[in-house]
């Protein structure tokens, strides 16, 4: 079984509490793609013991588009999760500074005009009243479809009624 990404060819990070190098258990449901995934219940998560600030999640496109209005939505209120107060966000030669709102977590950054097939995003200020704690995004949405993710099951002999279960 494989991933098959829609208009997006990747999602990179710095770290993530995803990757096997990083400190504690594995997590999937916090990989750099849990990001863009539209779903509020994954979310990509630095890696522990990790200098929140400089930590960066980079968003690979499969073509160029006009970013628009981007928004990211990064978690507060959270025991465990530090807060980020400040993004970088550079895509196609432009890098602007957008603060987040400390009560949703949201920072909107008007993109528009803006053509790229790369949007980086670096976290620039945390919450030092949190510390040092991993931080963690919930969405990021800009102009154009969104990715999406399906699973690429191979092709096998099975009885005429096979019926497949994945549960996460």
């Amino acid at each position: 079984v494989v991933a098959r990404y829609e208009g997006i060819e990747y999602v990179d990070a710095s770290s993530s509490m995803a990757y096997t190098d990083g400190f504690g258990e594995v997590r999937p449901e916090n990989a750099p793609f849990s990001a863009v995934d539209d779903d509020r219940a994954t979310a990509w998560r630095t890696g522990f013991l990790e200098d929140p600030v400089g930590q960066w999640l980079d968003i690979r496109l499969t073509e160029p588009r006009d970013l628009g209005l981007l928004s990211v939505l990064s978690t507060v209120a959270n025991p465990v999760v530090g807060e980020v107060t400040r993004w970088r966000v550079a895509a196609g030669g432009e890098t602007r500074t957008v603060e987040v709102d400390p009560f949703t977590g949201k920072a909107v950054v008007d993109m528009s005009g803006v053509t790229s097939d790369r949007i980086l995003l670096t976290v620039a200020g945390i919450n030092e009243e949190r510390g040092a704690a991993p931080v963690s995004v919930q969405d990021v949405s800009f102009g154009g479809p969104a990715p999406d993710r399906t699973l690429v099951v191979p092709d096998t002999d099975t009885a005429p009624d096979a019926a497949y279960v994945f549960t996460a």
